[in-house]
């Protein structure tokens, strides 16, 4: 007796070949000194360790508004402001950031780009200016941020215990 043959149903055949084959791709996306090696290009400088990165990754959250980073790259001094200026309000200084938001006169609240309100409008780059050698936590370094026009903002980073961050308490 000879083995017979049986025809497979088609979807039976599809399924079997859509569970067998699943390739990986895995993307390109993170930090990791690995994706920048493959990629061929230099890691960009850490937030932590210079005031440039921490300017450059604090206009990215805010354009991203990804409240969070925003929040982690604003000094203790910016905070309070922040949070004594939301206080008319009865918020945060964290949810006025959340909400894109100021309070006015007469307990009004308007919208703003914070992005705006810290680098100025239309930022085309930043610049660090030098500055001596001293490092340390109360250190303050400045970096500049150029409009498209070509009008000059003056930002001051702190260096906290964690990294570089803005002061900015005329809020």
């Amino acid at each position: 007796m000879s083995p017979t043959l049986h025809a497979v149903p088609p979807s039976l055949a599809l399924a079997l070949l859509i569970g067998c084959a699943s390739p990986e791709i895995v993307p390109l996306i993170g930090e990791d000194p690995e994706v920048y090696q493959l990629l061929g290009e230099a890691p960009p400088d850490d937030p932590r360790t210079s005031p440039l990165a921490a300017a450059r990754r604090l206009h990215q959250a805010l354009v991203q508004q990804d409240t969070e980073t925003v929040w982690a790259l604003l000094a203790d001094g910016t905070r309070k402001a922040l949070d004594e200026r939301g206080a008319g309000i009865a918020t945060s200084g964290r949810e006025l950031i959340d909400e894109s938001a100021l309070p006015g006169p007469g307990g009004t609240v308007r919208k703003v780009r914070y992005e705006n309100i810290f680098f100025g409008p239309r930022l085309a780059r930043l610049e660090a200016v030098p500055a001596d050698a001293a490092d340390g936590p109360g250190v303050q370094r400045k970096v500049i941020a150029i409009a498209d026009d070509g009008e000059r903002t003056e930002l001051v980073f702190v260096r906290e215990a964690d990294g570089w961050r803005l002061l900015h308490t005329g809020i």
